[in-house]
C-alpha cells in the first residue's frame, strides 16, 4: 500500500507555486491558464510514492492522517510545448474518430 504524489520539478512549474489564477467570469480559466503555459513551456513532474509500514500510525482507510515516511521518487513525467486543447482541435480529433461499420 502507497500514497502517490505527482510534483512538479521544473522551475517554470514551480514558479507558480501560490500564484493566484485570474477565474473571474472564466468558467474555463484554469483550462485557458493551462493551455497558455504548455504553448511557451516544457513541464516536468516526478512520479513519487510514500509506503504504508505501520497500518497503526499510517491507516489506508482514512486520508486526513498525514503519513510519516519518505517519499521515493520512481518515475520522471516530460512534456515538450505543445498544442493544447481549442475546439477546433477537438472537433478535428473526434471526427476523426468515428468509426462506421
Amino acid at each position: 500500500m502507497a500514497k502517490l504524489s505527482l510534483a512538479p520539478v521544473s522551475p517554470e512549474l514551480v514558479a507558480l507555486k501560490d500564484q493566484p489564477v485570474d477565474l473571474e467570469h472564466k468558467p474555463n480559466g484554469l483550462r485557458a491558464a493551462l493551455v497558455d503555459f504548455i504553448t511557451e513551456h516544457s513541464a516536468e513532474w516526478e512520479l513519487r510514492v510514500q509506503l504504508c509500514t505501520d497500518l497503526q500510525a499510517m491507516p489506508i482507510e482514512d486520508a486526513s492522517v498525514e503519513w510519516t515516511g519518505a517519499w521515493v521518487a520512481v518515475a520522471r513525467i516530460t512534456t515538450a510545448p505543445q498544442a493544447g486543447w481549442t475546439h477546433g482541435l477537438s472537433v478535428l480529433v473526434d471526427d476523426g474518430m468515428q468509426f462506421n461499420p
